[in-house]
C-alpha cells in the first residue's frame, strides 16, 4: 500500500517541505500568537496541532518522538513543570499514530474531534502531573 493511496489522510500525504513549513508555522505560533490570540482564556495550541498532524503523518513510534520533541519545546517556553508537556505530548502522539489505521482521517470534522479530544488528554495529564 503506497501513501498515496484512497485511504490515506491527507496528513499523511504531506511533503515534507510542506510539513517542515508546518513546523515553522506552530513554531512561530507558539512563541508568538499565542497569547494575542487568546478571547477568554481560551487560546489555540499550535505545539498539540504539531504533535497530531504530525502523529497522523509518522505513525505511532514518530508521532511519540515528534510529541516529544515537541512537549520539550513547550516545557522550554513555559519552564513551570518541566517534562509534564513532553509525557503528556508523547503519550498523544503515539495514540493518534496508533488510530491512524483505524480511523477515517478525511472528514475535518474528524481532524477537529482527535484536536479537541488531544487538548482535553493533555490537560488532564498536564494536570495530574502539575
Amino acid at each position: 500500500m503506497t501513501l498515496l493511496s484512497r485511504g490515506t489522510p491527507w496528513a499523511a500525504r504531506m511533503s515534507r517541505r510542506r510539513f517542515a513549513l508546518l513546523a515553522l508555522v506552530c513554531g512561530f505560533g507558539a512563541l508568538f500568537l499565542e497569547r494575542p490570540l487568546e478571547i477568554a482564556g481560551a487560546a489555540p495550541d499550535f505545539v498539540l496541532i504539531l504533535a497530531v498532524y504530525g502523529a497522523i503523518r509518522a505513525g505511532a513510534l514518530g508521532g511519540a518522538v515528534l510529541g516529544f520533541a515537541a512537549g520539550l519545546f513547550r516545557d522550554t517556553l513555559l519552564l513551570l513543570h518541566f517534562g509534564v508537556y513532553a509525557l503528556g505530548l508523547t503519550v498523544i502522539g503515539y495514540a493518534v499514530g496508533k488510530m491512524r489505521e483505524s480511523l477515517y482521517l478525511d472528514a475535518p470534522a474528524v481532524d477537529m474531534l482527535l484536536l479537541a479530544t488531544g487538548k482535553l488528554l493533555l490537560d488532564v495529564l498536564v494536570l495530574a502531573g502539575a
